[in-house]
């Protein structure tokens, strides 16, 4: 199992929601079109206002970032593909 930031949504959500940020991405690149998107959006007045320099994006193995973090809060998965319930 991978922990990655993805297309960076919820990053941004919780961003925007006040909480401060840091998207881990360890493809490439996905980590640059994360990092073009959030050089976009602060560029952005209203966006850049809203998340107000709290989110982050970095490039790397969430498994290897995560341990050298200090006041950690929260960490956020999100389970992509959510086990099945019912079969037909």
């Amino acid at each position: 199992m991978t922990a990655t930031a993805g297309l960076g949504g919820d990053a941004f959500l919780l961003a925007v929601a006040g909480f401060c940020v840091l998207a881990i991405e360890r493809h490439p690149i996905v980590f640059a079109a994360l990092a073009e998107g959030l050089r976009l959006a602060e560029a952005d007045p209203k966006l850049s206002r809203w998340l107000g320099g709290r989110l982050r994006v970095v490039q790397g193995e969430a498994r290897e970032i995560l341990p050298g973090l200090v006041d950690v809060a929260a960490i956020h998965l999100d389970p992509m593909f959510p086990a099945k319930r019912k079969a037909a």
